[in-house]
């Protein structure tokens, strides 16, 4: 087996004048090959959740959102009043090392 790590940041798509943060719950999540891996974001109001990749000398690319179906990906939504998301990687691999980015969608309340 092949120790790893993942990484993720945090990023937050707002529209207009609306106020948002989102953070990431951790910074670096080693795994090990064919580990399951949860990376965690919070947000403090949303109505769409997204997460990206991005690979060293790549940009970032769209991953998965909510309500999407991705072969080894599920994104996960706490009850609203945790105010958070997540990206479950079922059996991690070396290709999933990389920058995770959690993002957000604002609408206008």
């Amino acid at each position: 087996m092949q120790l790893f790590m993942l990484v993720v940041l945090f990023t937050g798509f707002i529209g207009d004048s609306y106020q948002q943060t989102i953070h990431s719950i951790q910074d670096r999540v080693p795994a090990l090959q064919g580990d399951g891996v949860t990376l965690s974001c919070s947000y403090s109001s949303a109505t769409n959740f997204f997460w990206y990749r991005q690979y060293h000398s790549s940009p970032p690319q769209f991953l998965i959102k909510d309500y999407m179906e991705l072969s080894g990906f599920t994104l996960k939504k706490d009850s609203e009043k945790q105010k958070m998301f997540h990206l479950e990687i079922s059996a991690a691999e070396v290709t999933d090392s990389a920058l995770y980015y959690c993002a957000v969608l604002c609408s206008p309340q």
